[in-house]
């Protein structure tokens, strides 16, 4: 196991901010075991895995298992990538946002919301921060096959709990309207990462190898229209709070969801979780809905896009309907499939830099401490996607000729 010295992380601190959480659940005799780190699953920061015990005034023994998001240290990436920025919207996610849902849902008696990690505690310090999350690998939960389309089940499992996520953004805003504009105040993830962040120029990368690929394909007609996207401007139309915002996920993609089986059985998924929240946002739910969806299903399974959706609506409604509130008034399936028809396409923004991940031998996978510790390497190169792998072409070009039949370019 590599140390955590070795990503600049201060191991003093880290048992300080790990003790500091049992001590505030009045435990005594605090013993912490560092068991590993993990430096792929993300661009800002590394994730270290930490168990802790603790004594509770009557000697009985407490467990804990703590997934800490440690920050990057590097002063570059850390003023390049607005570090601290993110780890400010993850820390208002579980600590405001989620807390607010819950709390609605307990007072009117209704299922609570499952499908995230329990948070404990962030800080924020000079040069760095730490957030402790439950690990949930310990429970039996588990990354999907990143080489691997998700099946209709995984894809269902994960629309009903984004229904159950959206439809309560609309039932607090409209039974509790000065709750909700405390608890979204200046929750804006995503739109920090594209007006003050490398976004701008990321979604510039994503642009260019979208027209790489059609162009490679000889798709002269598709070229055309999606040339003339400015995919920027597309999703700062989608970012702001009216009457149709909700708190979207805004990171959807395979590697940020957590898979339950049953009976060990890779396709047959009981539970999931959501994680990594740092570029959540207000926006329209045609966010999380296009990203997840343009970059989860197979080519397969496009012709069951128009079902899923129906899926997803049919969903939504029924959990507004639990809220007291009309669907038809509330958030008509015709304004749902318009903005979707309108809005969708902003989908497809990173799907080759998504396909090409999920192709790549794990030897060849992006670095992302490696290069940031190239001199000569900008933040958003990182996310520069020359397509060469003939598979992923292909599925991009078959998802776009698909939305092109549909009339959603």
């Amino acid at each position: 196991m590599e140390t955590i010295e070795k990503f600049g992380v201060r191991k003093t601190d880290l048992l300080n901010f790990v003790s500091k959480i049992l001590e505030e659940d009045e435990l005594k005799d605090i013993d912490i075991t560092i068991k590993g780190i993990d430096t792929q699953k993300g661009c800002t920061g590394l994730a270290i895995f930490i168990d802790a015990t603790g004594k509770t005034i009557n000697n009985k023994s407490i467990n804990y298992n703590f997934v800490v998001k440690h920050s990057s240290v590097d002063k570059y990436q850390r003023s390049e990538m607005l570090v601290g920025t993110f780890y400010q919207v993850e820390k208002a996610f579980y600590s405001k946002i989620l807390p607010c849902f819950q709390t609605y849902l307990n007072y009117n008696n209704l299922e609570q919301l499952h499908h995230f990690p329990k948070y404990f505690k962030t800080v924020f310090m000079e040069d760095r921060e730490m957030l402790a999350l439950e690990n949930l690998c310990v429970k039996g939960f588990k990354l999907h096959d990143i080489k691997k389309p998700m099946n209709i089940k995984h894809i269902k499992l994960v629309l009903e709990n984004y229904a159950k996520l959206h439809s309560l953004s609309f039932a607090i805003r409209q039974h509790s309207l000065e709750v909700w504009e405390d608890a979204i105040k200046g929750f804006y993830g995503l739109k920090i990462c594209i007006t003050q962040g490398p976004g701008a120029k990321i979604f510039l990368n994503f642009h260019e190898s979208l027209c790489d690929i059609l162009k490679s394909s000889n798709e002269e007609e598709l070229l055309n229209k999606v040339k003339s996207y400015d995919f920027v401007d597309m999703f700062r139309s989608q970012v702001f709070n009216d009457e149709w915002s909700v708190v979207v996920h805004g990171d959807c993609w395979n590697n940020n969801y957590l898979f339950k089986y049953k009976d060990n059985d890779a396709e047959n998924p009981e539970a999931v979780s959501f994680i990594d929240w740092q570029l959540s946002s207000l926006g329209y739910l045609e966010i999380d809905l296009s990203k997840f969806l343009f970059t989860s299903i197979s080519t397969e399974h496009l012709n069951e896009l128009d079902n899923l959706l129906d899926y997803y609506y049919t969903t939504f409604s029924n959990h507004l309907k639990e809220y007291q509130l009309n669907p038809h008034t509330v958030y008509p399936k015709t304004v749902f499939l318009q903005k979707w028809k309108k809005y969708c396409k902003f989908g497809i923004t990173d799907v080759p830099y998504i396909y090409e991940q999920a192709a790549e031998d794990e030897s060849k996978k992006i670095d992302f401490r490696e290069m940031i510790e190239n001199d000569d390497c900008q933040y958003h190169d990182m996310f520069s996607c020359n397509v060469k792998n003939k598979n992923v072409s292909e599925r991009v070009v078959n998802l776009i000729k698909y939305l092109d039949g549909k009339g959603y370019l």
